[in-house]
C-alpha cells in the first residue's frame, strides 16, 4: 500500500506539501495512488479531483456501465443536489433509472449512503461537478456564466469552491474567454464583493499573461478601487505579476512619480519578489544608484534578505551602496 510517509515530501514543492496537509486532499491523493500504483502529478487542486473523478469514472467503465449513463446518473444528482442547496439527497427525491449507477458509485467511492441519503463522499467531489456546470455555461456565453450565479441572495459563501474549479477550468482552455469572464464578475452590479474578490484573486494562478490578461489588467488598473485590491492581493509575491508591472512601466513610473507612497509601494512590489526575480530589481532600481543618500537607503532597504542569500550581483550592489553610505 502506498502511504503518505513514502509519498508526501517526494520530490514535491512547498506549495503541493501545503495542499497535502489537509486530511481531504491527502486521501484523494492517496487513493489515486494506491490504484493506479503510483503518485500522481498535479499542480492544484483542480487536477488531484479532476484525476480523482477521471479514476473513478473509469472503475465504473469497468464494471459495465457506459460513458452516457455515467453523466446523465451525475447530471441528475448534481442538479437535484443543487436545487435542494445540500449535499445530502434523500434517496426518494432520485430518478429510480439511475439506481444501479448510484449503487456503482458507493461501491467505487463517489458516494456515501447512510440514513436513507445519497450524499457524495467527498465534499470535493459535489463542489467540482458545480464548478463544472458553471464552466460549460461559461463555453456558451459569459452572460449565461453570470445568469448562472442567480441573485445576490443565492451568492452564498459555501459557492466559492464551486466558481474557483469553474475559473480555473476556464483558464486553462482559453484565455481570452478567462479574461471575459473576470471582467464581467468585477464589473457586474449584481455580483457579490466575496465572488468578486475571488475573481480577482484568480489572476494569481496566471501562468503566462497573453494579450487577453494584459488588457485585463491595464482595465483594472485604471480603476482605483480594482487597483488597489489587485495590487494588495494578488500582486506581492508573484514574480509574473511584479514583471508585468514592470514591463509595463507601472513600476518605473510609480519610482519616478515623486510621491512617496508610490515610490514605497514600487520597492515594496520589487523587494517581495528578490528571491525569485532579483533582476526586476535591479533593472528597475540601478538608475536611482548613488542619486543620494536617501536612494541609496532605499535601494539598500529592499534588499532585505541576509547577505548570505545574495547571488553575486546583488552582493556587489550591497557592497558598492554600504561603501557610499560609510564615506
Amino acid at each position: 500500500e502506498v502511504t503518505d510517509d513514502t509519498l508526501i515530501h517526494f520530490g514535491m514543492d512547498d506549495v503541493k506539501q501545503k495542499i497535502l496537509t489537509i486530511p481531504l486532499w491527502l486521501s484523494i491523493y492517496l487513493a489515486i495512488a494506491n490504484e493506479n500504483k503510483q503518485a500522481p502529478v498535479f499542480v492544484n487542486k483542480l487536477e488531484l479531483i479532476k484525476k480523482y473523478w477521471e479514476d473513478r469514472i473509469q472503475a465504473l467503465t469497468e464494471l459495465g456501465f457506459s460513458q452516457t449513463e455515467i453523466s446523465s446518473a451525475v447530471e441528475h444528482l448534481v442538479t437535484t443536489a443543487s436545487h435542494i442547496m445540500q449535499n445530502g439527497i434523500p434517496e426518494n427525491l432520485l430518478d429510480s433509472q439511475f439506481y444501479k449507477v448510484y449503487e456503482a458509485m458507493v461501491s467505487t467511492g463517489i458516494l456515501t449512503k447512510q440514513d436513507g441519503k445519497i450524499t457524495f463522499f467527498h465534499q470535493a467531489l459535489y463542489d467540482y461537478q458545480l464548478g463544472k456546470k458553471l464552466y460549460e455555461y461559461a463555453l456558451v456565453s459569459t452572460e449565461q456564466f453570470l445568469y448562472a450565479f442567480g441573485d445576490k441572495s443565492q451568492q452564498l459563501l459555501t459557492r466559492r469552491e464551486h466558481i474557483k474549479y469553474a475559473l480555473s477550468l476556464i483558464l486553462q482552455t482559453e484565455q481570452k474567454r478567462f479574461a471575459d469572464v473576470i471582467w464581467a464578475l468585477l464589473t457586474s452590479v449584481n455580483i457579490r464583493f466575496h465572488l468578486k474578490y475571488l475573481a480577482l484573486k484568480m489572476l494569481k494562478e496566471v501562468t503566462e499573461i497573453k494579450k487577453p490578461t494584459e488588457k485585463l489588467i491595464n482595465n483594472i488598473l485604471q480603476d482605483a478601487t480594482l487597483e488597489k485590491n489587485f495590487i494588495d492581493n494578488c500582486c506581492f509575491g508573484s514574480p509574473i505579476l511584479v514583471e508585468f508591472l514592470s514591463n509595463q512601466n507601472y513600476i518605473s513610473k510609480w519610482l519616478a512619480s515623486g510621491d512617496e507612497k508610490n515610490i514605497d509601494l514600487a520597492i515594496r512590489l520589487l523587494r517581495s519578489v528578490i528571491e525569485a526575480r532579483s533582476d526586476l530589481l535591479i533593472q528597475n532600481m540601478n538608475p536611482y544608484f548613488n542619486q543620494s543618500d536617501e536612494w541609496n537607503s532605499r535601494y539598500l532597504n529592499a534588499i532585505w534578505q541576509p547577505a548570505s542569500k545574495d547571488n553575486p550581483e546583488i552582493f556587489e550592489i550591497r557592497k558598492k551602496i554600504s561603501k557610499e553610505m560609510t564615506n
